[in-house]
């Protein structure tokens, strides 16, 4: 809900989803590269994949996929370059001078910081968005993504191999526990695992890197947008395109409602299927959660 908004601002290319950029991290996290090969490795995947959709090469022209331009409307920008000659002479264009490349990645945040060492300077703003965890679990569980990951050949997600079996690389520190546990159990793992990572990341940030630092959250942002929109125009001294009612038209926003789950109507349909170990797990993420909010609130 919150990408699709990038590429309606000014000096802004559309959000980008290119996995490399998660690899490299995931393989830094998990100790396979040194911080100076990650660094130098992600910004030289930056500056080609910048010069690349200058000149409309390696874009996703597929139309019902939501990261091609053509579901945010953003075909015709796009398909005109691809007509441009390549070489130097693209990089001196004054429509290509100072351009922001916004990039879309998962679960990256509270597990490495390495977008922040690698990128340094020229990243501007890290933008988070966090929702209601119950949700998610509900959300995770529901979508078969434990039966799905390290198992399906469509999904391109880094596994790792332990000595108890095969995780995702987000669960290598709990790979014991994660992989003795039933779906739901796992859902529940991989959510709290996430959150507790990011409190203590959001909590440990510099004063340099907090300020590049944005925490949205999902239900506040659906419903009161523009402060959020503010914000990030501010961070990156750009401004709403001509077109941005057409994105916000096309994302429902602002809306009245949001989908929302929450705690006491999780435990109303999950409570028999567990047992008072993640009972209590789900207690800890509920005040997990809001102490992350908190947190939050306090600094931004």
């Amino acid at each position: 809900m919150v990408s699709p908004i990038f590429g309606y601002l000014d000096k802004t290319e559309q959000w980008q989803v290119w996995y490399e950029y998660e690899y490299l991290s995931i393989l830094y996290f998990v100790g396979e590269l040194s911080t100076q090969s990650a660094s130098a490795l992600l910004k030289l995947q930056a500056d080609r994949h910048l010069y690349y959709l200058m000149i409309g090469r390696n874009v996703n022209f597929r139309k019902t996929d939501h990261s091609s331009p053509y579901y945010d409307g953003l075909e015709e920008v796009y398909l005109s370059r691809i007509e441009q000659t390549d070489g130097d002479h693209v990089l001196d264009r004054k429509e290509n001078k100072a351009l922001i490349l916004p990039l879309h990645v998962h679960y990256l945040f509270g597990s490495t910081d390495i977008l922040y060492k690698g990128f340094d300077k020229i990243l501007k703003l890290y933008l988070i968005t966090i929702r209601d965890p119950f949700f998610l679990i509900d959300a995770w569980f529901n979508g078969e993504w434990p039966s799905k990951l390290c198992e399906k050949s469509r999904e391109f997600h880094i596994c790792c191999e332990c000595d108890e079996g095969t995780v995702p690389w987000f669960a290598i520190n709990y790979a014991k526990e994660y992989l003795s546990a039933n779906e739901l159990e796992k859902s529940i793992l991989t959510v709290f695992n996430y959150y507790s990572g990011v409190k203590k990341m959001y909590s440990s940030l510099s004063e340099i890197d907090l300020a590049k630092t944005l925490v949205i959250e999902h239900e506040e942002f659906a419903v009161r947008p523009e402060p959020y929109i503010d914000h990030i125009c501010n961070i990156l001294n750009t401004s709403r395109s001509n077109r941005f009612n057409d994105i916000m038209k096309k994302l429902s926003l602002p809306r009245e409602t949001i989908d929302y789950l929450g705690y006491e109507a999780f435990l109303i349909k999950y409570k028999n299927n567990l047992s008072y170990r993640y009972v209590a797990m789900l207690e800890k993420l509920e005040t997990l959660y809001t102490l992350l909010k908190s947190d939050i609130k306090a600094s931004q």
